[in-house]
């Protein structure tokens, strides 16, 4: 059919020299790419053999359409002698019907499920997502890998940490704010020793990203509607005139750290950090800083709802009252796992 219809993909294969084994590096490829996208949730056993047997079907389709393509072409040459360029010969001895040639390429294609493919648990084997089993893993048991967490820090920031000196929660601010700001301060050292740990033995990992507060305008009209509607600071953040200022002590390093600036409450909503996450690999998310019942709150379901295993360092995180900080912790209870910081150091420190 194929030798007397002419189909474009014989004829672009014989004009490119398409081999045999060609098609066996393309379909490893194929294969490993599918699997390492899709996850071992779609990916199973059963979708990975029907696909290698449709690509053997149309490899094998392809390249017998091709030897039957030159074996017409051989029957009109042998009729005009002397017609015969030194292309067509060479096409000729690229798709040899040597029986013996045929064995092997056949040996060859039966290889493509096994030398080829990289093995599934090789593919995964750093995975934690594809270790989880529904209704039987327990989020409390999955503890930290520097090499697949990242730390996320909201809002720390010199514009929202101002004292309201009025507030009836004043002596709450004044001791827990600093305690937060000391152990924000603490998780950073970690995982930058991390990462440079990391980074020694050709590794990526334990990414630091500042979320903080800035629009994109000086008059802050690209900002939410709700922080429009939340008063003075909110409806007017800082600029690309007057940029965001950061804490001492918990400052990104240029060129390194990564900054995301949002102009909503959830970090998820007005930025690309799932974008950005999923580039770096990242399976944990430590997420801390200010306000607990609100920004820290509003991206821990974002982060969970997207497939990330989230921990909370339950003092690292600060609100205005102590009941604002309980109802936050109450409301990403079923979201992640709550750990003091010395607990997430723990786990931090040994690679």
């Amino acid at each position: 059919f194929f030798a007397t219809h002419g189909c474009p993909s014989c004829q672009h294969a014989m004009k490119w020299n398409v081999q045999r084994f060609h098609y066996e590096a393309v379909g490893g490829c194929l294969i490993w790419t599918l699997r390492t996208s899709l996850g071992d949730d779609v990916w199973t056993d059963d979708t990975e053999d029907a696909w290698v047997w449709v690509f053997n079907a149309i490899s094998k389709t392809m390249s017998d359409a091709g030897d039957e393509v030159l074996e017409a072409k051989e029957k009109k040459n042998e009729d005009e002698p002397g017609r015969r360029s030194s292309w067509q010969k060479s096409m000729r001895a690229s798709f040899s019907l040597d029986e013996e040639i045929d064995e092997i390429q056949n040996q060859e294609n039966k290889k493509l499920e096994h030398d080829i493919i990289v093995p599934r648990d090789q593919t995964n084997a750093k995975s934690i997502r594809s270790q989880i089993r529904a209704g039987v893993t327990n989020r409390n048991e999955i503890e930290l890998r520097p090499e697949s967490t990242a730390l996320l820090i909201i809002d720390i920031q010199v514009e929202l940490c101002k004292v309201d000196h009025d507030s009836p929660h004043l002596a709450y601010a004044m001791e827990k704010f600093p305690s937060m700001i000391e152990n924000i301060r603490k998780l950073i050292s970690a995982m930058r020793s991390n990462q440079t740990e990391l980074e020694e033995s050709s590794q990526r990992g334990s990414d630091i990203i500042f979320a903080y507060c800035e629009a994109l305008t000086d008059d802050s009209r690209d900002a939410s509607l709700d922080y429009k509607l939340s008063g003075y600071a909110l409806s007017n953040l800082p600029c690309p005139s007057k940029p965001a200022q950061f804490v001492d002590g918990i400052e990104p390093i240029p060129g390194r750290d990564i900054r995301m600036k949002k102009t909503s409450c959830s970090v998820f909503q007005s930025t690309n950090i799932d974008y950005v996450l999923r580039n770096l690999n990242v399976e944990q998310l430590i997420i801390c800083g200010q306000a607990t019942d609100q920004a820290v709150e509003s991206a821990c379901r974002n982060a969970a709802d997207r497939g990330y295993l989230v921990t909370i360092p339950k003092d690292a995180c600060f609100a205005q009252s102590g009941n604002d900080h309980v109802k936050g912790l109450h409301g990403m209870s079923g979201f992640s796992r709550q750990l003091s910081s010395n607990d997430v150091l723990r786990e931090l420190r040994p690679l």
